[in-house]
């Protein structure tokens, strides 16, 4: 299960629901800023982490909770934070916070505490505290603010792991005619530890036609990411090539090799796909669901993406874990085209509402993803589902009784004159 998950940098702005873009750049000045925004150090059982304090500097009261949280790694190296209840419950029994709950009126500062409960033999701590801040006075539309204090605590030295393992490169077009090659990289230690490297690109004679740098990241421990490399110059003729890639980090060097095949100059064949859009469907109460989605293909070849519909309960602002998992079907399309996703999902009962994330993946490796929730209602009458059918498409209905009229008359001129004619006989 692939928990759900916030973005997080210093000032992580998590909007449960999105106020209109020119109102949120008209607060941007108008915000909760927290010092310091990391932590970091080595791991000890009893020490204390902090202070962080938090500043409003909007015009809003609030109610902030704190909790502890730990992180997570996307492919891309951006830091996650593990919301899902199995996570937060590990990060409850790791860390423990000084305040839970704390007013927070305009102007004001608090800090907050948090104290190393449970020390893992080779093991870190990476997370935060999140302070989750909630105006009082909820307006009809609510903007949850989350901040998270990034806390990362390697193991002592003495417990120290350092160990990479490399996956197969891949290319994929990266703009016209300039190519990026990925290098997927696993941190199998201990330590949040970085790690770069270099590619070697050699024709079909060996001879290296292309050298690289990797962009070198952090890793948390057991995190997947991808290391990239791209260019333009020079343009390689249509062929297949070999990708070498050289890893190095602290702790042994490795490498990886994987190919590459050009079927234009600086053209590889990529299979990449956009959500463009999911509108929220129509949930009945023992009834299925249809999903409807749309997506945009921005590789370079026709082709469809795989689909996937995750069910989560939904309870406030809180997403429990995936209760139902649908494959939809998706229709291939050329590039740059929208293509049609749908299917069908029939809710379990016993919620009031629903999280439905659709997922493009491709290969394992998801491409995007929309979430949208709803909640499942009584079927209405069959008198006011004609009704609405009839409200909701009437100018449908309309323009067909006009053309049904329209050919109705024409039948009616064509019998009267045959009805004249055989009089005239």
């Amino acid at each position: 299960m692939k928990p759900s998950r916030t973005k997080v940098s210093a000032l992580a702005l998590a909007a449960l629901a999105v106020a209109p873009a020119a109102a949120a750049a008209q607060d941007a000045a108008l915000s909760i800023r927290l010092t310091p925004a990391r932590f970091e150090g080595v791991i000890e059982r009893g020490q204390t982490i902090g202070p962080f304090t938090l500043q409003n500097a909007t015009n809003d009261n609030y109610g902030v909770r704190v909790f502890p949280v730990l992180l997570g790694q996307d492919r891309q190296g951006g830091l996650l934070v593990r919301d899902d209840p199995a996570s937060l419950r590990d990060a409850r029994s790791r860390l423990s916070v000084q305040v839970n709950y704390f007013p927070f009126p305009p102007g004001g500062a608090r800090s907050a505490f948090g104290s190393i409960r449970r020390v893992r033999r080779g093991q870190g701590y990476y997370g935060g505290l999140l302070f989750r801040a909630t105006p009082v006075k909820r307006a009809q539309i609510t903007s949850i603010l989350q901040i998270n204090g990034r806390i990362t605590l390697d193991p002592p030295p003495p417990q120290q792991r350092f160990a990479w393992d490399g996956g197969p490169p891949r290319a994929e077009q990266a703009g016209k005619e300039r190519l990026r090659v990925l290098v997927p990289v696993t941190n199998r230690g201990n330590t949040f530890a970085r790690i770069g490297g270099l590619v070697r690109v050699r024709n079909g004679a060996g001879r290296v036609v292309v050298t690289r740098p990797l962009k070198g990241l952090q890793i948390l421990p057991g995190a997947t990411v991808d290391l990239g490399a791209g260019w333009r110059t020079p343009r390689l003729p249509a062929g297949t090539y070999t990708l070498d890639a050289r890893l190095r980090g602290a702790g042994r060097p490795i490498r990886a090799a994987g190919t590459m095949k050009l079927f234009g100059a600086n053209q590889v064949r990529t299979e990449l796909a956009r959500l463009v859009e999911f509108p929220a469907p129509r949930a009945y109460i023992g009834d299925d669901t249809e999903v409807k989605a749309t997506y945009r293909n921005t590789g370079n070849v026709k082709w469809a993406p795989q689909a996937q519909l995750e069910v989560r309960a939904l309870r406030g602002a809180q997403t429990g874990p995936v209760v139902k998992r649908v494959q939809l079907d998706v229709k291939a399309v050329d590039p740059g085209q929208r293509g049609e996703i749908s299917g069908k999902v029939r809710l379990p009962e016993g919620t009031k509402a629903y999280e439905l994330r659709v997922r493009l993946l491709a290969d394992g490796r998801e491409l995007d993803a929309r979430s949208n929730s709803v909640t499942p209602v009584k079927r209405p009458p069959l008198t006011t589902r004609i009704a609405d059918f009839v409200t909701e498409n009437a100018i449908v209905i309309v323009l067909l009784l006009l053309g049904l009229g329209a050919v109705g008359g024409v039948f009616a001129v064509r019998y009267i004159r045959r009805l004249q004619a055989a009089a005239k006989k």
